[in-house]
């Protein structure tokens, strides 16, 4: 943007200098014309008084001196004396083989026009028609016609004199408006860059976030209140959320430790018809996943608000994984799915959170088996890198999801518009889980394609120095 009203004002300006720069040439050259013809008007009017008739012949009363200034090599006048049938009376010898257009034929009106003169100099000429002065004897007065021209090579020197001076002012001057207008700009834009950047900063979800800057101006000071109001807003209802959440989770444990108690009660009685088994089966798996969606609520409460208590302790994690991966064991078995390892060799114990892990392992595993169709492939990896950060990457086939619907995978119950299986024990909500469980043990987990139709999630932990919290 700032970029778009530096070039706009750079281009106003452009034009402006343009027209200021013509308007100033056209005066320039308007009053330096208007000079020499001024000195023209006087020449016409000077030699005219010369002319006398008499007795019909045309004769000229110029004094001595003055012919000698019209032989002036270095300063040569030009003037000719015709009938107006193009006779010449009188000319100048400084104008060789040249003829002066006729001009001024209709009357005792001067008449302008540029010329060429010996020598392919530019000239100027002023021209009219007149009957002498001093007329003798008894023919009739003659109508003479008399031009005289200027050299005006001072003249057009001058104007591209002018020419130059003022492209090179004008370049001066656009280059002086472009960068006051860029720094003005600037200057003008940076409290939108310093609100852009505060806005940036604050995490999407995150509360607690509001807008300082130091000296808004007036138009910003009414976006900056408005911001700090809807973020505002946007904390509250974040918190009734998150209460509702962990009261709603609170409330659910122990209905539903109880609902599945009684089931699996039901279970155990080998008087249960077998056609009725089927159906509490059922219930059962239903009421262990929304036991599991329970807890998963209240550590999410608990990590959102800050009150998780983290231990730690060395875990070996190629073993660790290998175990979390056992309850996934025989659902991948029933999906004829491919399940490649590639642990390295040298990854050693790390410490970390086992709990923590242990629920972030289970949802990914959980999530891939779920959602990899039948003949699939599974492949679970897992390295130290170069500075001993642990890197655990679950990448499985799928067609469910589209690649501008990757980044929405991390919020909390959002479902794909066609997964392509139906899932009967996922809320949606595993995946945010495990996300804020990697920040919480000061990691990043990520989502990204890899390659075609494959989906690869990253969980990246730092080696930590200093104890979690």
């Amino acid at each position: 943007m700032r970029a778009r009203l530096t070039l706009a004002l750079s281009l106003l300006a452009v034009a402006l200098i343009v027209i200021l720069a013509l308007a100033v040439y056209a005066l320039t050259r308007r009053e330096m014309i208007r000079q020499l013809d001024h000195s023209l008007e006087d020449k016409v009017r000077f030699l005219r008084a010369f002319c006398r008739q008499n007795d019909g012949l045309i004769g000229f009363a110029m004094s001595k001196v003055y012919w000698e200034r019209i032989r002036d090599r270095d300063d040569p006048e030009f003037f000719e004396y015709r009938f107006q049938n193009g006779t010449v009376i009188k000319r100048s010898a400084s104008l060789g083989s040249t003829e002066l257009p006729l001009l001024g034929l209709g009357g005792d009106v001067l008449e302008y026009a540029d010329v060429a003169l010996p020598g392919g100099r530019r000239g100027r000429c002023a021209g009219l028609s007149f009957y002498p002065d001093e007329v003798s004897g008894a023919a009739p007065a003659k109508q003479i016609s008399l031009v005289v021209a200027h050299d005006g090579a001072h003249i057009w020197h001058a104007l591209a004199e002018v020419r130059k001076l003022i492209i090179a002012v004008g370049c001066a001057t656009l280059l002086v408006i472009a960068i006051v207008t860029g720094w003005i700009i600037r200057a003008g834009m940076r409290p939108l860059a310093d609100l852009g950047g505060q806005i940036d900063a604050i995490p999407v979800g995150e509360t607690g976030g509001r807008i300082h800057l130091s000296r808004p101006s007036t138009e910003i000071e009414p976006v900056v209140n408005r911001l700090n109001l809807l973020m505002a807003r946007v904390e509250n209802a974040i918190h009734n959320e998150r209460q509702f959440t962990s009261n709603a989770a609170h409330e659910l444990r122990n209905p539903l430790a109880g609902i599945l108690a009684q089931l699996e009660l039901a279970l155990g009685d080998d008087s249960l018809p077998p056609d009725s088994r089927k159906p509490v089966e059922l219930a059962a798996g239903i009421a262990a996943s929304l036991q599991q969606t329970t807890a998963n609520l209240l550590q999410l409460a608990r990590l959102e608000a800050g009150t998780e208590k983290i231990e730690t302790a060395l875990l070996d994690i190629a073993r660790f994984l290998r175990t979390a991966w056992k309850p996934f064991f025989d659902r991948a078995e029933a999906k004829d799915l491919t399940v490649r390892w590639k642990l390295s060799e040298g990854i050693g114990a790390f410490a970390t959170s086992p709990e923590l892990l242990r629920v972030a392992a289970t949802n990914l595993f959980d999530n891939a088996v779920e959602y990899t169709p039948s003949g699939g492939s599974i492949d679970i990896s897992a390295a130290l890198d170069a500075r001993d950060a642990l890197e655990i990457s679950i990448a499985n086939t799928t067609s469910m999801l589209d690649a501008e619907e990757i980044p929405r995978m991390f919020e909390r119950f959002w479902r794909t518009a066609d997964t392509g299986v139906v899932s009967q024990g996922h809320s949606g909500i595993g995946l945010s889980l495990s996300r804020k469980i990697a920040e919480a043990l000061g990691g990043t987990l990520a989502a990204s394609p890899d390659g075609s139709a494959r989906l690869r999630i990253t969980i990246y932990i730092p080696l930590r120095k200093d104890p979690l919290p």
